[in-house]
């Protein structure tokens, strides 16, 4: 665990980003609310930092929202993720639980579920929901435009205000290192994997509900932050 600087500031959106060796000595997200979650081994609290890789964690009736450039990422109780930096934004890998995400641009994010993956169709505000409801079914749902699909060589389009149950190819089963990016070659080699079996209804991608949405998207402002003394990182160098 490391020690921020006292007194460096750093903009969490800026015009470019900086260099690989840089990201990796910087913070890469601020905490917006903490209830009942942790930072890796530490409890997490509005103002901390996250690096990339640290593993975010919710208890039961836990809660944890996070801001990282121009997106936004919640966990719901009892869940697990870690987020990423990466050259244009950032990617959520999300273990256990539920995450909602939004953006106001629609641009630099994706979450990573098993070997699904999911990210804003267009280059505008979005926000949506994944939950892991078990080793082989995830709930895909968009609540403010349209997202898309990635899972091995299949490419979807994901309705706004429809929930989608989407079944991974593989789910992971047990996992060597959390930390590692899904962006990382390795990063599948760091897991062991279980084939899911094809939905009786014979597709891996099904529509289970149109939903209307009372919740509207708060876009996330750009965040200039002071980091001090008391703004620690498990993991950070």
């Amino acid at each position: 665990m490391a020690l921020l600087a006292t007194g460096v500031t750093f903009l969490l959106a800026g015009p470019g980003a900086p260099p690989a060796a840089a990201q990796q000595s910087q913070p890469i997200a601020v905490i917006l609310e903490a209830s009942g979650a942790r930072v890796a081994s530490s409890v997490a609290s509005p103002g901390g930092t996250v690096f990339s890789g640290d593993i975010l964690s919710t208890g039961s009736g836990g809660r944890l929202q996070l801001q990282a450039g121009r997106s936004r990422f919640t966990l719901s109780s009892d869940s697990i993720a870690t987020i990423h930096s990466r050259a244009s934004g950032v990617v959520a890998d999300l273990e256990r639980g539920t995450m909602l995400f939004s953006s106001d641009t629609g641009e630099g994010l994706e979450v990573v579920v098993s070997d699904v993956r999911i990210l804003p169709r267009m280059a505008q505000a979005t926000l949506g929901e994944v939950s892991i409801l078990n080793a082989c079914q995830v709930r895909v749902t968009s609540q403010r435009n349209l997202l898309t699909m990635l899972r091995g060589k299949e490419t979807r389009a994901l309705e706004e205000n429809v929930s989608y149950v989407v079944t991974p190819e593989n789910s992971i089963e047990t996992r060597q290192d959390s930390r590692i990016s899904p962006d990382d070659a390795g990063f599948h080699s760091m897991h062991t994997h279980r084939p899911c079996p094809v939905p009786a209804t014979g597709a891996r991608l099904d529509p289970v509900a149109k939903i209307a949405y009372a919740a509207q998207l708060v876009v996330p402002p750009i965040i200039a932050a002071t980091v001090g003394r008391t703004s620690v990182s498990p993991t950070g160098p």
